[in-house]
């Protein structure tokens, strides 16, 4: 898609690629040799309408893109774009952002993740998957190896703890009796004091009660505050907005915490 489609000049992406073909040495015959030129006048699609534009659906895509595990440093290249494309349509999306949605959406996505109960964390390096069973929210999170978040209680002032909480705003459902685990003490190289922190495969729990108007099958809206670090170097704290199904009913006798 990069390479077919993207406008070097303005930004932004072809809707398609239109190619006058130069015929190759006719008395050699070889279709490989033949060289292609972009032809004139390429359209872009932008405006969002019944359907979402080809732009607004690729940035969709790298904003999802971005968050995944892949390559070591290949976010970056993946963030840039999807940056570029924003700022490629950032003049009209101010004049007229109702004609846009879509790209509304994919950029939030972008800064701040996609929702749904299972998303990553770290560039890729951290991924979260929520999920209720018998009244009791599971929080789980694998770490790649070298990867390491803070505990929910650092021993550090000036690092993030990994805290879960509903959403503001959210009085559907309540979080009760939150269970964080054990964390690993160690000491790592950029720092020469201990650090609490979580390694490897943890789960977070807790208990649910009614808040208002509980039922079977909304969405439990939760946020998971975490700080990602490797053995050098913290990367910046991130809030995941989670949004996890809820599959049971609720007792309107049931008491809220």
């Amino acid at each position: 898609m990069q390479e077919l489609f993207w406008d070097e000049a303005k930004g932004g992406y072809f809707m398609s690629v239109q190619t006058i073909a130069v015929a190759a040495d006719a008395a050699v015959g070889d279709a490989s040799l033949a060289t292609f030129m972009p032809a004139i006048g390429q359209p872009k699609d932008i405006v969002d309408g019944a359907l979402p534009s080809g732009n607004a659906v690729a940035l969709h895509a790298l904003a999802r893109l971005a968050r995944r595990p892949g390559e070591r440093g290949a976010f970056l290249q993946v963030d840039e774009r999807a940056n570029a494309l924003l700022a490629a349509f950032a003049n009209p999306v101010n004049r007229a952002p109702s004609a846009f949605p879509y790209i509304l959406l994919a950029a939030v996505v972008l800064a701040d993740g996609q929702s749904g109960p299972f998303q990553y964390a770290a560039h890729g390096d951290v991924a979260v998957y929520g999920q209720v069973h018998d009244r009791q929210l599971s929080v789980n999170i694998t770490i790649q190896p070298g990867w390491h978040i803070n505990a929910n209680q650092p021993l550090t002032d000036n690092l993030i703890p990994t805290v879960i909480r509903t959403s503001e705003g959210y009085t559907s459902l309540v979080l009760s009796e939150v269970s964080y685990p054990p964390p690993l003490t160690k000491t790592l190289g950029f720092q020469s004091e201990e650090l609490a922190l979580y390694e490897g495969s943890i789960s977070i729990t807790a208990n649910l009660n009614n808040g208002s108007d509980a039922s079977a099958g909304e969405l439990l809206r939760l946020s998971l505050q975490l700080q990602a670090c490797d053995n050098e170097i913290c990367l910046p704290p991130e809030q995941l907005a989670l949004q996890v199904p809820v599959s049971v009913q609720f007792s309107p006798d049931a008491v809220t915490k």
